[in-house]
């Protein structure tokens, strides 16, 4: 998944810097891709099915940096959900939209 993110987004921006975010609390997003205005935090979720316990890494990420314009969260699902602020879709559906 993580070359395939990196693939993607240095075809979509090839100025885009590709990074993993952590506090000294644990709280984490396991990528985040900065291009220009454009801030995402992407969670990738090894199980079928997300909730939005897991997802205190977006908030930190957003307390840090005021720029975070989407919240992603990948997962083994097969449909694509909603989770608050963040948006699931399944792994299929979020690599297919990447660029070749």
């Amino acid at each position: 998944m993580g070359l395939e993110l990196v693939r993607g987004t240095t075809g979509l921006w090839p100025s885009a810097r590709l990074y993993h975010f952590r506090t000294r609390r644990g709280a984490e997003v396991d990528y985040v891709v900065e291009a220009g205005r454009e801030v995402w935090g992407i969670e990738i979720k090894a199980s079928r099915t997300v909730d939005a316990r897991g997802l205190r890494g977006f908030q930190a990420l957003a307390e840090r940096m005021r720029r975070l314009t989407r919240r992603i969260v990948v997962f083994l699902g097969s449909r694509r959900q909603k989770l608050g602020e963040a948006e699931a879709p399944p792994i299929h559906a979020f690599l297919d939209k990447l660029p070749d």
